[in-house]
């Protein structure tokens, strides 16, 4: 079963290292998925260091980070919660 109309490999052009489903095209297939993997976990790791490090070296970034975070508004009791003399004050001053 001779199909292939070359029949020499005088002359040719290219050499075609891995076939298809072939071990080669598999190996740098996970090769290059295991390097962006590594690339993004690598990224990752340096920002949170960077940063961390930044808020170390510069108290009033801390301060900003803190204030910048959204914290419930503190409610004040109602009068279900205050004691009775309490109650009486507020009926008083109306």
């Amino acid at each position: 079963m001779n199909t292939s109309p070359i029949t020499t490999w005088e002359g040719a052009e290219a050499y075609y290292t891995f076939g298809p489903n072939s071990f080669g095209v598999w190996f740098i297939f996970i090769a290059a998925v295991a390097l962006f993997i590594g690339f993004i976990a690598y990224t990752v790791r340096h920002e949170n260091h960077s940063f961390a490090d930044s808020v170390a070296k510069y108290p009033e970034l801390k301060r900003k980070v803190e204030a910048s975070r959204i914290s419930a508004p503190e409610e004040k009791p109602g009068l279900a919660y205050m004691s009775v003399p309490q109650v009486q004050s507020k009926i008083e001053s109306v």
